[in-house]
């Protein structure tokens, strides 16, 4: 993962922003068993539609592209929605199935905190620098 690029007139960012940790972590990557996705950092993100995205997660190169100018809070929020695109993709809840998923609330609840296990497992210092 490349070092973040910073808002202009801001310095660097403080150790305790989460693209801060990650860099200084190593980490690179999200696995979910049977993928890893790649975390990059952009400054000029756009979604498919050419609007400022915060975050995008592309599934055919397998890699999460997160916005590098988001302030701390806003950073985590978008890093671990993204994460829940890569999960709900593994539970085949994903765009291509949008119109005909229906699930129950406790069948989302169940895999929701296995997909958090999941991540926890198999991911310990991405998970450690979330929360």
């Amino acid at each position: 993962m490349q070092k973040p690029r910073l808002k202009k007139g801001t310095s660097e960012l403080s150790r305790s922003h989460i693209y801060r940790q990650l860099v200084d972590a190593g980490v690179k990557y999200v696995d979910l068993g049977w993928r890893k996705f790649t975390i990059h950092l952009t400054d000029d993100l756009k979604d498919p539609a050419g609007r400022e995205a915060d975050g995008l997660t592309d599934f055919s190169d397998y890699k999460i592209v997160l916005n590098s100018n988001l302030p701390d809070l806003r950073a985590r929020e978008t890093l671990l929605h993204e994460i829940m695109h890569c999960l709900f993709d593994t539970f085949d809840l994903d765009e291509r199935n949008e119109a005909s998923v229906t699930v129950k609330n406790e069948s989302l609840t169940a895999m929701t905190t296995r997909g958090f296990l999941l991540i926890k497992n198999l991911n310990p210092r991405l998970w450690s620098l979330l929360y």
